[in-house]
């Protein structure tokens, strides 16, 4: 996958390292050439001066060609232009922009952008194991919905994946087993001890949580 990740803050340099990591093809982009030395020497990807929303640069970044777009920077109207210029002008297929304040989240979904609101992320993962200690929250995206991961007990054994999905409210996905994490289907197997990923809208984690229990 070629990436282009847009800001070098403490955010997009591990995004940045963990992709390069793993083999796909990044670049990075900030206006302060010193942010980038929060790469390290492990870092083999290529680094450029400009700024996320400059047509210019993201052409020589490879906008053209990318599979993914990352607006990190540390500004919400930055990464929001950014995000915009990524979809509209070069068409890249994956756009995500980070979101700092909650109070813009509207105008981030009007606008049909992928976003991450760290906020609301950081609060969640706080809220859930004061209230809900059963639960892990894998992923917030920006449409109210969001992936769960749920502990299972010997009540799955000899169910499937299909029979604790729920049309139009929560959909099993996959499997944390052994340390790896397994694609799942409707006729996927499901096992004490696995954790069981689950697609799901935010306000239904307490229904499911009681569900689950019972």
């Amino acid at each position: 996958m070629h990436a282009i990740v847009a800001g070098c803050g403490r955010v997009g340099s591990q995004l940045a390292v963990m992709l390069s990591s793993d083999g796909h093809d990044v670049v990075v982009i900030d206006k302060d050439p010193d942010a980038f030395r929060r790469l390290g020497a492990v870092f083999n990807g290529i680094t450029m001066s400009g700024l996320a929303f400059d047509e210019r640069t993201l052409r020589k970044a490879g906008a053209k060609t990318a599979d993914a777009y990352v607006a990190v920077t540390e500004l919400d109207n930055t990464n929001l232009m950014a995000a915009e210029v990524a979809s509209t002008i070069f068409e890249i297929p994956r756009v995500i922009s980070r979101l700092y304040h909650p109070d813009r989240e509207l105008t981030y979904q009007k606008l049909g952008v992928n976003y991450i609101l760290g906020t609301t992320l950081v609060a969640q993962k706080f809220y859930e194991r004061l209230t809900q200690p059963g639960v892990s929250v894998q992923a917030a995206l920006g449409d109210d919905t969001q992936v769960i991961e749920l502990p299972a007990g010997p009540q799955v054994n000899g169910k499937r994946a299909g029979e604790l999905s729920v049309e139009g409210v929560a959909r099993v996905i996959g499997l944390r087993r052994h340390d790896e994490v397994l694609i799942a289907d409707e006729l996927t197997p499901l096992s004490d001890g696995d954790g069981i990923l689950i697609i799901c809208k935010r306000d239904q984690v307490d229904d499911l949580m009681e569900e689950w229990r019972g």
